[in-house]
């Protein structure tokens, strides 16, 4: 089988964050029922990263996500980038440290993955240049340092 679509349920906070209700990730069913693994690094959900084994079930016709079963030891990192020219150079720098990017239909919106815990304090210094000179906004959405 396939990649199929999984449906992330997002709750959005006082401010109306995140901008939408649902993410829509790629995965890869698994030979155990229920059971994907994550194609995607997430923009909006919160606790999952790329590579994980994810539950899901089939409710009224979509694949919906239902929580992480097996980490499999990728972080996730959101970046906003005030000015959406500087992305790209924001990207090469994550990607020098040994992050892997995506960029969202929003184009100030990166998605970080981290492979390797012991890469994370590279990317976290690549980012905190950006953010110390206020080019950015951070949201460690699912990091385990070890």
């Amino acid at each position: 089988m396939g990649k199929v679509k999984v449906v992330f349920p997002l709750e959005r906070d006082a401010d109306g964050y995140p901008p939408v209700d649902v993410e829509l990730a790629w995965a890869t069913p698994l030979d155990e029922p229920g059971l994907c693994r994550l194609e995607n690094i997430p923009f909006y959900a919160v606790g999952v990263s790329l590579g994980d084994e994810i539950g899901v079930s089939l409710v009224e016709g979509r694949i919906v996500f239902n929580g992480t079963v097996r980490s499999k030891g990728h972080a996730t990192i959101r970046v906003v980038v005030f000015n959406p020219r500087e992305t790209g150079a924001v990207i090469r720098d994550v990607e020098s440290a040994g992050g892997r990017c995506e960029v969202a239909n929003i184009p100030n919106l990166i998605a970080v993955d981290v492979s390797d815990s012991s890469l994370i304090p590279a990317v976290r210094r690549a980012l905190g240049r950006w953010l110390m000179g206020r080019k950015i906004d951070v949201e460690e959405s699912n990091v385990r340092v070890g």
